[in-house]
């Protein structure tokens, strides 16, 4: 039997494909749903909650993290616990002192640009993040059940795990902002950027085109979405970086709705404090 916490969309996309092979016990506050107290005969439980950037703090809001796993321990919970939501590189292994049970760090990896059930169910890498490879054995076994055969499963140390979700989105906001930096240099010297993207960018795989579309799928300039402003800005208030700080202050400027993304996101205040940093 399966448990998750959170059933928001990464939350429905798991239990869309764990649902084929497993009993699920769904619960989410917001929701109505199932007593926290039935999680308690689970053999895993993912903890899929939301962890927004705070703006005004420069910090990760992880209350709903905490709560949960505060909530299983007062349950007395013993099985393994999978933290799906993204957390800064250290969080579990402090999670792992605190509470009685075991906790895997695995990152998700949906683009919201796609079917998130469709990107679950045919994900073609697995990141489980523990140091212990009983625990490893025992989630890779339970996601061979559901996911393709021929996919990739890699056993890293939790923070390492961490550290490869926020550097994926770092790496990827931080290619969106250079290509409307180019967009821009193109303009000013009157360089037609569709023809330069198409040619520079297009036919690189690593690259690939919708990273150097300006404006982007979603018609705006800059990085938007739920991952890229929280997670490259995460990075950053953890590991101060004049060049994504930098990459930071362009978004903002190019963007007028990233108080859609960060909590309590004032763009003076949160500039000033770039500036600060």
């Amino acid at each position: 039997m399966i448990g998750i916490i959170g059933h928001g969309v990464v939350g429905k996309a798991a239990s869309n494909t764990l649902k084929k092979s497993f009993e699920l016990v769904i619960y989410d506050k917001y929701l109505e749903s199932v007593s926290f107290s039935s999680l308690h005969a689970c053999d895993f439980i993912f903890v899929i909650v939301p962890t927004p950037f705070d703006a005004s703090k420069m910090q990760v809001d992880m209350s709903a993290v905490q709560e949960s796993l505060d909530k299983l321990e007062s349950i007395n919970y013993s099985g393994i616990v999978i933290i799906k939501s993204t957390i800064p590189p250290g969080s579990t292994s402090n999670y792992e002192k605190m509470y009685n049970y075991d906790i895997v760090f695995n990152p998700e990896f949906l683009r919201e640009s796609t079917t998130p059930n469709e990107d679950f169910a045919n994900q073609d890498i697995v990141v489980l993040g523990t140091d212990n490879l009983d625990v490893y054995t025992k989630c890779k076994n339970m996601y061979s059940k559901v996911l393709k055969k021929d996919i990739d499963y890699f056993h890293v140390d939790a923070t390492t795990a961490e550290m490869i979700k926020y550097s994926q989105n770092t790496m990827l906001a931080s290619r969106v902002a250079l290509a409307n930096m180019i967009y821009d240099a193109c303009a000013d010297l009157n360089v037609d950027y569709d023809t330069v993207k198409n040619i520079a960018f297009d036919g690189f795989e690593i690259l690939g085109p919708h990273m150097s579309q300006v404006p982007g799928p979603d018609g705006k300039r800059g990085f938007g979405g739920k991952c890229l402003p929280k997670d490259s800005s995460a990075f950053n208030s953890i590991f101060k970086s004049d060049l994504l700080s930098c990459i930071l202050k362009y978004n903002s400027e190019v963007r007028d709705d990233l108080g859609n993304f960060l909590e309590n996101y004032d763009k003076k205040i949160f500039l000033k404090k770039l500036e600060d940093e």
